[in-house]
């Protein structure tokens, strides 16, 4: 008697999951649409204003990870630091 109904709820949840999950996904597309929108009207303008339309820029995540890197190099080729246990 029972397992009947709580396969019917399970059911019911399962769709409700599925139509929540829809309507994220519409959110989500509509707002990378508008902001696809947004972005050519912006570049469309610079370019009337300006001539040219900016370069596509790649974010790179830390750009003082390039300077600590050829820190390392240096300090890995037999460069000699300027700590006090040197002196």
């Amino acid at each position: 008697m029972f397992q009947p109904m709580l396969h019917k709820q399970r059911q019911h949840a399962d769709q409700q999951h599925e139509i929540q999950l829809q309507m994220i996904r519409n959110v989500m597309e509509a707002r990378y649409k508008d902001t696809q929108a947004n972005i050519k009207a912006i570049k469309a303008h610079l370019f009337q204003t300006t001539g040219t339309s900016p370069p596509t820029i790649i974010y790179v995540e830390n750009p003082d990870d390039a300077k600590k890197g050829e820190k390392g190099k240096k300090e890995k080729k037999g460069s000699i630091s300027t700590t006090r246990s040197n002196v």
